[in-house]
């Protein structure tokens, strides 16, 4: 067979002979299932690919005695355009990082910050091209940027070191939080001793360090309505004027 590509449409054209019929493995399937259940049974079929890239093309004749006969042909289709280069730069002020896209022929793009457990499934920040992200604790993270265009993707970098007063973990605080139950699905309650009639201003923060919502509080006890959240990991940050946990 020939083949002849616009784009991501391959047209294949059949030079096959004594063949009565034809299977065409177009070699991006995820799975390669058997007839009835699997192939394209085109005589000269018209393929549109996902991305650019080399895929193996299989084709295999039949003709009427039962005998089969396979040639696989690597194609290679190539886009036309720039493919787009990912590149960043940061600035780190304690725990608070100031990230900056350098990145060149970029469509989308998505940060990953590196203080998710389970990158890369979950989502990045799509939003913000030079997004600002609070890390939680000290520590060094690996943060990405993935950058797509129409002809693929690029992934950049970079391990960052954040020193800085601790969210979680603020010994001079003087004040403890409790939060329960925990986990829950819909009503949490939260208590904060120690608070010496202070007004404090409860953060939810999510696990990109974006700031969700936040509410004063001025009573020993406080009940937060998670049910119009999102499923995940969240954490609570109270502030006063003069301490933080």
């Amino acid at each position: 067979f020939t083949y002849s590509d616009t784009l991501l449409n391959v047209t294949f054209t059949n030079t096959s002979t004594d063949a009565v019929s034809y299977l065409w493995y177009f070699g991006d399937e995820a799975i390669i299932l058997p007839p009835p259940f699997g192939g394209d049974t085109s005589v000269s079929p018209i393929h549109t690919y996902a991305s650019y890239g080399t895929y193996n093309v299989t084709l295999i004749t039949y003709n009427a005695c039962g005998a089969t006969d396979t040639l696989v042909l690597p194609i290679t289709l190539v886009c036309p355009g720039t493919y787009p280069v990912a590149n960043f730069s940061y600035l780190a002020n304690g725990l608070t990082v100031d990230f900056t896209n350098n990145s060149t022929d970029v469509t989308t793009f998505a940060w990953f910050f590196g203080d998710s457990d389970i990158f890369p499934f979950m989502p990045g920040d799509t939003v913000t091209q030079n997004p600002s992200h609070t890390y939680l604790i000290d520590g060094t993270y690996t943060a990405n940027l993935i950058v797509y265009n129409e002809c693929g993707s690029d992934t950049f970098a970079l391990q960052i070191t954040v020193v800085g007063t601790s969210i979680l973990n603020n010994q001079a605080n003087n004040f403890s939080v409790n939060c329960f139950p925990n986990p829950t699905s819909k009503y949490l309650t939260i208590n904060i001793d120690n608070l010496n009639n202070e007004t404090a201003v409860i953060s939810l923060i999510n696990s990109f360090g974006k700031e969700i919502i936040s509410f004063k509080y001025n009573k020993e006890n406080s009940i937060f309505n998670l049910e119009n959240f999102s499923k995940g990991v969240y954490t609570f940050r109270v502030q006063t004027n003069t301490r933080q946990s």
